[in-house]
């Protein structure tokens, strides 16, 4: 589902290519590299802004069998940027490393600080284009006052005691402080998947936000204790807590065996559950999960959790004994028909693939209602692909079955191809909120995406980001989400103060008119897209040029008597009768406000 592309990346080294470039990787010889990520997908360059603070991942990699320990990363910075420490204890994966050395060094003129932080663990064999960026150290960086605004070099290698990687060189982009403001109701959130935070990190992070206009955080670290709630109950943030399961209850399989999912080769899962199991009201197979969550609801620490459901396939589980019984059931098999799974899925196929979705839908159900048997107030969120036959086959997922049992639903935008603009995320997240919404009155986000993995996409033009956050708003959803944090810097962190500036502007039309697009007439102009909401005798016009190559004028035919109240003033505008123009930037949007008159 989530879709991957790469779009201003550089490409890693191979190891044939980087023991061509540094020497034979043997036993005797081995070679290091590295790279720092997200500034790799960009030609090494890491945009910081200032008043918030950038992590980065620094990723070691040593392409020979030789186990490397100890050894130090090495981070060569102007003088007034400050590393820290990003890294705490909640998530292993991660590099700790010790700062043994901060160091004042003259190059070309200029003043640097030379850090060396001391790695926690060996570095074993691997190559760099293999390593991930959990396989890293994640340190973070402060512009002070002392560094200009602008481009400036930086530099970085990981090296042992006897043996360096030859100096990498990446450019720093000091940016101004964004300047953002948190809309009231409209969720701009951050997803923390991964995230294993300092205490000090942690609370420049949630200031970050909420500088940005960043009003929502997911991430279990605040059930961890006050030192990381009350930071982001300080910066305004409502919480929530990532739930990434497919049925795993592995203590309840040691105490019921008979309970475990089958597999469509007729093999016992040593990890899943039946779903007929997690979802029946008559078992205690969710318990082992909900038991988990639910401290951090009755506290307050959480507002609900945010279910990554995304398989597994109908075609891996669950075919015991049990599911084929409810199964034939569901389908109205007569009894003399013999069920095998390769029998179901030639002739049964649609029927299953709707019987699984139906088993989600209930175990969701039955999460909701252990909730409430141990009385707690707690939100069910899901997030998934829009509604597709892909997404019910692969994830069984689908949204109308699904949509009476959650209290929020997250749909899945991922893209950075610029056409995806004129549809994918207009008529595309209308399509999906009213689908939703015609189920049950629930909010509906849009999930947005600037990559994640290394060998993921990445988009370097904050602009793109921009519209990804306030297009899917202007048509209709009740908020956005960022998956995962990693990719995000200074220039994302400006995209998310510009938007968030704009929708807190216009959250009244958003949270109390409606969305009439026939207040729009004429077609619109190629490359654009327009949208219209109603509050009172008020109308918010508002004009996307959804390219990159040039300025576009947009000329919507709009109702007769408006007058014009209020606009964005930046950039021509004119409104003659019935005809408003208006020159949109590329990737960006314009907005106006009319009063409506008498005819």
């Amino acid at each position: 589902m989530r879709t991957l592309v790469l779009i201003a990346c550089v490409q890693l080294l191979s190891p044939a290519a980087i023991l061509a470039d540094d020497g034979a990787g043997s036993d005797d010889a081995p070679v290091l590299r590295s790279a720092i990520y997200p500034a790799e997908k960009d030609g090494n360059r890491l945009c910081v802004a200032r008043g918030t603070v950038q992590h980065f991942f620094f990723v070691p990699g040593n392409p020979s069998e030789r186990t490397i320990d100890p050894f130090r990363f090495v981070l060569t910075v102007p003088e007034g940027v400050r590393v820290i420490q990003a890294t705490g204890d909640a998530v292993e994966a991660y590099y700790r490393p010790e700062l043994i050395g901060r160091k004042r060094e003259r190059r070309d003129g200029r003043w640097y600080v030379r850090w060396e932080w001391e790695a926690d663990r060996a570095l074993s064999g691997r190559s760099l284009e293999k390593a991930r960026f959990f396989n890293a150290w994640c340190g973070a960086m402060i512009a002070g006052e002392a560094v200009a605004d602008g481009q400036h070099p930086f530099f970085w290698r990981i090296e042992a005691d006897e043996l360096s990687e030859p100096e990498r060189e990446g450019t720093l982009v000091i940016m101004p402080r964004p300047k953002g403001r948190q809309p009231r109701e409209i969720a701009i959130a951050m997803s923390g998947w991964t995230i294993s935070p300092s205490p000090p990190f942690w609370r420049r992070l949630m200031r970050t936000y909420r500088d940005c206009g960043i009003n929502t955080v997911d991430s279990g670290i605040v059930t961890k204790g006050d030192e990381w709630l009350r930071p982001a109950m300080d910066a305004g943030m409502e919480r929530w807590r990532l739930l990434w399961w497919f049925w795993w209850n592995e203590n309840h399989l040691q105490e019921h065996p008979e309970h475990a999912a089958v597999t469509f080769g007729g093999e016992r899962d040593q990890r899943r559950v039946c779903p007929e199991i997690m979802a029946s009201p008559d078992t205690d197979a969710i318990a082992g999960l909900m038991d988990g969550i639910l401290p951090g609801a009755r506290s307050g620490a959480i507002q609900g959790t945010w279910w990554d459901l995304e398989g597994p396939n109908v075609w891996d589980v669950c075919f015991c004994e049990r599911c084929l019984r409810a199964f034939r059931e569901f389908a109205d098999i007569p009894a003399e028909v013999e069920l095998t799974p390769q029998r179901i899925k030639a002739e049964y196929h649609d029927q299953w693939v709707k019987y699984c979705c139906g088993q989600s839908a209930r175990i969701a159900e039955r999460m909701k209602s252990y909730a409430r048997e141990q009385g707690v107030d707690w939100d069910l969120a899901v997030y998934c692909a829009i509604q597709h036959d892909h997404t019910r086959e692969h994830y069984r997922v689908d949204w109308e079955m699904l949509a009476p049992h959650l209290d929020l639903a997250t749909v899945s935008y991922y893209s950075v191809n610029i056409s995806d603009l004129e549809k994918r995320y207009t008529s595309g997240v209308t399509w999906m909120v009213d689908l939703i919404q015609s189920v049950k009155d629930i909010p509906v986000w849009a999930t947005i995406s600037t990559g994640y993995g290394r060998d993921s996409h990445y988009i370097a033009d904050g602009r793109v980001t921009r519209m990804h956050l306030i297009k899917p708003v202007a048509f209709g959803a009740n908020g956005v989400i960022q998956w995962w944090w990693g990719p995000v810097d200074g220039r994302h962190y400006h995209a998310y103060a510009e938007a968030s500036l704009l929708i807190a502007e216009l959250e009244p039309f958003f949270t109390d008119g409606e969305m009439d697009q026939e207040l729009l007439s004429g077609e619109p102009r190629e490359g654009t897209t327009r949208v219209a909401w109603r509050l009172g005798d008020r109308v918010l016009v508002m004009l996307f040029n959804d390219r990159d190559e040039r300025r576009i004028y947009a000329r919507p035919t709009v109702p007769n008597g408006s007058r014009l109240e209020r606009d964005d003033g930046r950039g021509r505008l004119k409104l003659e009768g019935q005809e408003l123009s208006a020159s949109v930037e590329p990737l960006d949007c314009r907005w106006v406000i009319l009063r409506l008159g008498g005819e």
